[in-house]
């Protein structure tokens, strides 16, 4: 996934707080 690393953190932060619930 080529992205700026804000968009990667903010993304992989999403992922972890739909996973947390």
């Amino acid at each position: 996934l080529r992205a700026n690393p804000r968009v990667v953190e903010a993304y992989l932060g999403a992922a972890r707080e739909v996973e947390g619930g």
